[in-house]
């Protein structure tokens, strides 16, 4: 299985014998040189356990050491971005390690360095390591044209990126998962403490005039459980709406697994604009898909428009 370990664990011999092959330097900058001599592999080793070169990993398949990684967080109005970097020692090529390993860094980069977006730029000529992006949700943003020179020749960089709240391919993770969002003029703070607020809920959770939430309950933590009663105002039906929290990350993520067993996942970004609220929901099998999105939409949008009310 395929794992990241700390740069110090990488013995500095291996490093040098798989790092000293021109096909892997065709397709980095110049600062990885070829031929990579064994002073190459200390420098790199000291520079990496300084945190000069980021966050830097040795790849390994169990026990065997098959490459580096790194994130590299940028700075001032960039410092929510950061770059991924990679490469595989060639004898490790076409076996899906490489798309592993970009899997384990851009997790690392979201959830461990709470960064925002992601980027990789691609020499022109690596179709391999578009592919490895693709398969990890990365889009294509541009072309620079032009804009390298490698080994002599002038050619085009492919600039990838990946932005947080598409990350890990939600929608896949949740069977036939529905997506609903909104962006919400509130600070993040805010709209969770009254997205979570047993007595916030009573107030904003319905989908129409005719509905409302006469009771609520909330223990907002892995393991806990909640329950919102939801009523016809004309007493002529109810039921609850309930659950057990799979996971929780104050101001940022909800999962939850409703009592029917259909899980629901929720993102809380801030952005420019305010907080982006994203909710991924499996649908049940009884109503129509766009009565399900449709409701469930409803419901949000009159969660943001109580939180702005209230600001």
């Amino acid at each position: 299985m395929v794992n990241l370990r700390d740069i110090g664990s990488i013995p500095f011999k291996e490093l040098q014998i798989l790092a000293d092959n021109a096909e892997i330097a065709k397709n980095l900058r110049d600062a990885f040189p070829h031929p990579y001599t064994t002073e190459d592999a200390r420098n790199f080793l000291n520079l990496a356990e300084k945190g000069v070169l980021g966050h830097a990993f040795g790849i390994f398949a169990g026990e065997t050491f098959i490459g580096v990684g790194s994130i590299v967080p940028q700075h001032d109005v960039y410092r929510l971005n950061g770059e991924i970097g990679y490469w595989l020692g060639e004898p490790h090529w076409g076996k899906g390690y490489a798309t592993a390993a970009v899997k384990l860094l851009t997790k690392y980069a979201f959830e461990d360095l709470q960064l925002f977006r992601i980027f990789a730029g691609v020499f022109a000529y690596n179709p391999a390591s578009m592919k490895v992006l693709e398969k990890n949700g990365y889009k294509l943003e541009a072309v620079l044209r032009s804009s390298l020179i490698k080994n002599g020749r002038i050619t085009d960089e492919y600039l990838y990126s990946v932005i947080q709240p598409n990350y890990s391919d939600m929608e896949h993770t949740i069977k036939n998962g529905i997506t609903i969002e909104t962006t919400i003029n509130a600070p993040v703070e805010k709209v969770w403490e009254l997205w979570n607020a047993p007595e916030h809920i009573t107030r904003w959770c319905a989908a129409s005039p005719d509905w409302h939430a006469p009771y609520a309950e909330n223990d907002i933590r892995e393991g806990g459980r909640f329950k919102t009663t939801m009523a016809a105002r004309d007493e002529s039906f109810s039921f609850d709406f309930s659950g057990t929290y799979t996971g929780v990350k104050q101001n940022e993520l909800i999962e939850y697994t409703l009592d029917d067993d259909r899980k629901v996942k929720i993102t809380f970004i801030s952005t420019a604009e305010g907080t982006k609220v994203t909710e991924i929901f499996e649908p049940e099998g009884t109503n129509p898909i766009e009565m399900q999105q449709g409701g469930w939409q409803a419901i949000l949008d009159q969660f943001k428009k109580y939180t702005e009310s209230a600001v």
